[in-house]
């Protein structure tokens, strides 16, 4: 565990492609939680206040991946965990009488990540308007008119 000051304006966590190797536990200070490039979230510890962990889900991901970005906002003061300890950690050390709960949690939370994905990924994608050419052979009719529907149900369920 190593512990570091970040001044005002520094990112912490960038949303997207960049692996997660350490889950900061914020001891000090003010970020901003941002997804997409929109602030959602502010997030402040204060001296006597518990810690706050950053980066969690990322760290239980398959993919490692941020699914939001972490921004300084005044100087922070940060103990700096290795994931890989974490995941050590969880999968060796647990009591016996838990792990199976610990590893539900865990599966949980990456189900969860995979759907928020889908459903991110779906939004990016947007709605289609499915035209289908009236001169297309009567099997691809039939197919397109299937694709269709089904694709009508994924976004009533959404």
């Amino acid at each position: 565990m190593d512990e570091k000051t970040f001044p005002r304006g520094q990112w912490l966590i960038t949303e997207g492609n960049t692996p997660a190797y350490f889950i900061y536990r914020l001891k000090k200070g003010k970020v901003s939680i941002y997804t997409n490039g929109k602030k959602i979230n502010e997030m402040e510890v204060r001296e006597g206040d518990k810690p706050k962990l950053l980066g969690v889900i990322a760290a239980f991901r398959d993919d490692r991946r941020h699914t939001a970005s972490v921004k300084t906002e005044s100087t922070v003061e940060v103990e700096m965990l290795y994931v890989n300890h974490l995941k050590g950690v969880l999968k060796f050390e647990m009591p016996s009488k838990i792990r199976k709960d610990v590893d539900a949690v865990l599966e949980s939370i990456q189900l969860f990540n995979s759907m928020e994905t889908i459903k991110n990924r779906l939004a990016e994608i947007g709605k289609i308007r499915l035209s289908i050419p009236s001169n297309a052979h009567v099997n691809a009719l039939e197919l397109f008119d299937e694709l269709k529907s089904v694709y009508e149900r994924l976004l009533q369920n959404k």
